[in-house]
C-alpha cells in the first residue's frame, strides 16, 4: 500500500510539471507599447500669442502614463510663454506629459508663444522618453514637428533698409548704401557729441539711434512694424 501511494504522487507532481512547461511563453512577457508625437501647425502675427498643441498618442491602444520630452524652437523668432506641465526658454522648453486618468490613449499639452519676427520657424523634438502604464519605454513610431508661420503686424512695412543715413560732424567710411550695415566715422579729439540722422524706406519702419558716452559705437536698429 505504501509503494502505490509513493507512485501515484510521483505520477501527479510530474503531469504538473508538464503542464508548466507547456504555458505559452507570450502569457509570461511584458510588451512596449507603440506612440507618436503630433503638432499643430499654427498660424499668428508679430506680437500676437499663438498656441501650439503637442499629442502624444498610443498606436498601439496601450494606455500611456507620462513622457519626458525636449523641445528646441528659435529664441530670434519666438519668445516662449508658458505651457501645460512645460518649463523653459532661450530656445528649450521641457515638457512633461502625463495620462491624469482615461483610458490614457492620448496625452495633450498646449505651449504658448509670442512670435517676434515674421517668417517661418519651426518646433522641434530634441529628445524623448514616453512610457506606458506598466513602466515599459514606449517606441516611438512617428515623430513630428511644429511650423509656425508668423506674418507681419498689419499695416507694417514690408522695408527694414535705410533710406538716409547722416552724420555731424564726420563723414562716414564707406559712403552711405542700403545695402551696407557697418560705417566708421573719424572725428577730432575735442567732439564729445554727434547727431545722427537715420531715416527708413517704410513708412511704417521703426528707427531707434543708440550709443555711449564716449562715441566708441553708435548702433542704428531698423524694425519693421
Amino acid at each position: 500500500m505504501i509503494k502505490n501511494k509513493l507512485k501515484r504522487i510521483i505520477v501527479r507532481t510530474a503531469v504538473a510539471a508538464v503542464l508548466l512547461m507547456s504555458m505559452p511563453c507570450n502569457l509570461m512577457t511584458a510588451w512596449a507599447s507603440n506612440a507618436k508625437i503630433a503638432f499643430s501647425d499654427p498660424s499668428a502675427s508679430v506680437g500676437a500669442e499663438v498656441t501650439v498643441t503637442m499629442k502624444v498618442t498610443s498606436t498601439s491602444g496601450d494606455a500611456l502614463d507620462r513622457a519626458n520630452i525636449m523641445l528646441s524652437y528659435d529664441p530670434a523668432a519666438l519668445e516662449f510663454i508658458s505651457g501645460t506641465n512645460a518649463s523653459g526658454g532661450a530656445g528649450s522648453i521641457s515638457v512633461k506629459p502625463s495620462s491624469d486618468g482615461g483610458d490614457g490613449k492620448e496625452m495633450v499639452c498646449t505651449l504658448k508663444f509670442k512670435p517676434l519676427k515674421a517668417g517661418a520657424t519651426k518646433i522641434a523634438v530634441q529628445t524623448q522618453e514616453i512610457y506606458d502604464r506598466d513602466e515599459q519605454l514606449a517606441t516611438l513610431d512617428k515623430q513630428g514637428e511644429s511650423t509656425v508661420t508668423v506674418s507681419a503686424q498689419e499695416g507694417a512695412s514690408a522695408d527694414a533698409a535705410l533710406k538716409s543715413l547722416k552724420v555731424s560732424p564726420g563723414s562716414l567710411d564707406p559712403a552711405f548704401s542700403p545695402a551696407v550695415e557697418e560705417y566708421t566715422v573719424q572725428v577730432g579729439t575735442d567732439v564729445t557729441r554727434i547727431a545722427v540722422s537715420a531715416e527708413s524706406s517704410g513708412a511704417n519702419a521703426t528707427v531707434t539711434v543708440d550709443g555711449d558716452s564716449d562715441l566708441r559705437w553708435v548702433k542704428i536698429r531698423l524694425r519693421a512694424e
